[in-house]
């Protein structure tokens, strides 16, 4: 039974680093063959790296599907056009940096957002700008996922018509840090989550709250900023969130 656990463990080692060294690394530009995001997704193999020029893209609703690195250089531009949520996620460990995100449409009934992640393990979301978007970021039933140092910004003038910048639902084990949010209904929505960690963030004119807790449990918030909100922050219906500083 030893002698073939010690097998086990072997061959673990020896097939991880052979995959990851497999993966490869295809360039997106707008004045190369290769210019479309979806296109470079579909030849994309698992762990791949998609570098994006910068220029301006707009390819309606673009799925993830597989686990990639999505790295934009000098922010290229993805726009919504006012109707379709840009990025959707369906895969565990996919890492998105360096984009600009625009326009995502107003959908009340699915709430499109410029970036959701869906039933998606270990995503990132890092480093990118929001504007004019329905909702920023939005987690639905992904867990251990990170949302860091973007720049989320909408002009809402209606809750009723606003989405929220980042809005968290049904998750566990998320990391909200060092993000600027403006002009939404809420900055930071928590529905149904447990033991996120809501970290050095500024939110600031949002309509209702800077952050917003709803049946989330065992969270933690310090170190955060809320300016010219309605209410800097709600908790409501929630238990052991330890809120500091």
């Amino acid at each position: 039974m030893s002698f073939t656990l010690k097998i086990f463990i072997s061959g673990l080692f020896i097939i991880l680093p052979i995959s990851l060294s497999h993966a490869k690394k295809i360039y997106v530009d707008k004045k190369s063959k290769l210019n479309s995001i979806k296109t470079a997704i579909e030849i994309a193999n698992p762990f791949d790296e998609i570098i994006i020029s910068e220029g301006f893209y707009s390819e309606g609703n673009i799925i993830i599907d597989k686990p990639l690195k999505i790295i934009g250089k000098n922010f290229p531009v993805f726009d919504g056009d006012g109707h379709h949520e840009i990025f959707t996620v369906h895969s565990d460990n996919v890492l998105i940096s360096g984009i600009t995100f625009k326009n995502a449409g107003v959908n009340y009934l699915r709430e499109n957002a410029a970036v959701r992640f869906e039933n998606a393990k270990n995503g990132e979301v890092s480093n990118c700008k929001f504007y004019g978007n329905f909702f920023g970021v939005y987690l639905a039933k992904s867990n251990q996922c990170k949302i860091k140092n973007n720049f989320i910004e909408a002009y809402g003038e209606k809750e009723a018509s606003s989405g929220n910048g980042i809005h968290i639902w049904n998750c566990r084990e998320v990391e909200v840090a060092k993000n600027k949010i403006l002009g939404h209904r809420d900055g930071i929505y928590l529905e149904f989550v447990k033991r996120a960690t809501i970290t050095e963030n500024y939110s600031a004119k949002n309509l209702r709250y800077g952050l917003h807790f709803m049946f989330s449990d065992s969270c933690h918030y310090y170190s955060n900023k809320f300016e010219h909100n309605s209410a800097g922050v709600a908790v409501m219906y929630s238990h052991y969130v330890e809120m500091t500083k």
